[in-house]
């Protein structure tokens, strides 16, 4: 898969380019739309809170690249990569999908930053003591939901105005709350839930 990946990786090509054109090529046009829209809000939230822009901008494009890997292959990509796999994720291996982000933007895009490669792997369950970058990205991914399945977001677009933690607090205490009919309580997230609620 990495190879594929590899193959398609045309560095002449602006990173948006290259990133879309991954998605194209596994006919993933809801994983563009999900990133064009998760990069709208990051530029946002960089603007904000006065935040390295490429950076964070660079963190959404490659947030999502790790759901090209086929679920029944994610257990196998993420240890291969050099990524510890839980009993809960290796249960719902689809939370497994920011692990392989980060694997891939360093492993196929040569991506060497550690804060943002460490805020891509925990974008979608985040954990304690998250760097500022981390949060940015979390709570950009988040804010791109659907209102009508998600009822809190309305009220994290709001907090955001205020701070990326006001905003994180909504999230953690609504995922709490109703932790007993997810799939998977992630233990990241009940400690990111205790750090900052």
């Amino acid at each position: 898969m990495l190879e594929l990946m590899r193959s398609l990786h045309k560095r002449t090509q602006s990173l948006e380019e290259q990133v879309f054109s991954m998605f194209d090529h596994f006919d993933r046009e809801d994983l563009k739309d999900h990133t064009a829209a998760v990069v709208t809000a990051a530029k946002e939230i960089a603007t904000r809170f006065d935040l390295n822009h490429d950076k964070l901008v660079t963190m959404a494009y490659f947030h999502d690249l790790g759901r090209l890997i086929p679920l029944d292959r994610m257990v196998i990509f993420c240890e291969s990569r050099g990524y510890d796999v839980s009993s809960e994720e290796a249960r719902v291996p689809g939370m497994l999908h920011q692990k392989a982000s980060a694997a891939i933007a360093r492993d196929v895009f040569d991506y060497r930053d550690k804060q943002s490669l460490e805020g891509i792997m925990i974008h979608t369950t985040l954990k304690a003591g998250a760097s500022l970058y981390a949060k940015a990205l979390f709570v950009a991914d988040k804010l791109t939901w659907d209102e009508t399945e998600h009822e809190f977001i309305r009220e994290m677009r709001s907090a955001a105005n205020e701070s990326l933690e006001a905003a994180i607090r909504i999230y953690l205490d609504d995922v709490h709350k109703n932790r007993h009919e997810m799939a998977i309580y992630h233990p990241w997230t009940h400690q990111a839930y205790i750090d900052y609620c």
